[in-house]
């Protein structure tokens, strides 16, 4: 065998290995989120449990003397307050907008926009994996949407500042996102945007930490996109003398072509 054919052959096979190694790391993404969903799922559920085991502590215990046709007798109903009205409108505004704009269907239909576009065995098996995390996060919410109502419709009364502290709506992630740009050249349409939470821009935190003093404005910092932490402008760029990530989330916070790689 010739010495060209042998390294083409290894070539190959380096890049049947590339693949693979691809594969395996959008695999461990995917469980990693789905993780992070089954421990808020967890979570939830272990605050149902609390709550209904100190509901079931101030309930009497019905008298063996109760006749039939009183069991038989439909709940009575119960005459809602404002908030409480106000509460269940807004948790009913919420499914109906699940309802009429069908998150499900929309993620499919964007993710098989981004698979038909190309050719890369990475880039489908991350529209698959999307459709996956997305559907998983979704129904969460939409359990946790139909939760809340049911509660809300056996309360006589509920306070004013009363939050249903919903899990957060799901958004594509990163990786789908930058492969959807790159691809289509164009951002992937929103699903359901009025129920996404506005990403956060600043942090209340306002400590340097490289030197952990505060800042007193935003004059004279310099903040990382992806944590959103500031740093005082001397602070990072003494940093980026030995390193050109954020001290606290590693995101990379110089331009590539206009910084190279320090040697």
């Amino acid at each position: 065998m010739e010495q060209k054919e042998i390294i083409e052959m290894l070539k190959q096979k380096l890049q049947e290995k590339e693949e693979e190694l691809l594969k395996k790391n959008t695999v461990i993404e995917v469980l990693e989120a789905e993780k992070e969903v089954i421990q808020q799922e967890n979570q939830e559920n272990k605050e149902k449990i609390k709550e209904l085991e100190e509901k079931l502590q101030t309930v009497k215990p019905a008298t063996s003397t109760m006749s039939t046709q009183a069991m038989e007798l439909p709940a009575p109903v119960i005459d809602l307050s404002e908030n409480a009205k106000d509460a269940l409108f807004t948790l009913l505004n919420v499914r109906n907008t699940l309802k009429t704009e069908n998150p499900m269907q929309k993620i499919q239909e964007v993710a098989d926009r981004l698979s038909e576009n190309s050719c890369d065995k990475q880039t489908q098996i991350t529209a698959t994996c999307e459709v996956k995390l997305f559907e998983r996060k979704a129904n969460f919410y939409i359990n946790a949407v139909n939760s809340h109502i049911k509660w809300v419709l056996v309360q006589s009364t509920l306070p004013s500042n009363w939050d249903p502290c919903l899990p957060e709506f799901p958004a594509y992630s990163q990786k789908f996102q930058a492969a959807y740009k790159s691809i289509l050249k164009s951002d992937p349409p929103k699903i359901c945007e009025t129920l996404l939470k506005a990403p956060l821009e600043e942090l209340e935190d306002t400590e340097c930490v490289i030197c952990s003093d505060d800042m007193e404005s935003f004059e004279g910092t310099l903040k990382c996109e992806k944590c959103k932490r500031r740093y005082h402008d001397g602070c990072i760029k003494n940093w980026f003398k030995v390193k050109r990530t954020c001290p606290m989330c590693n995101e990379s916070m110089l331009d590539e072509e206009e910084f190279p790689q320090l040697s």
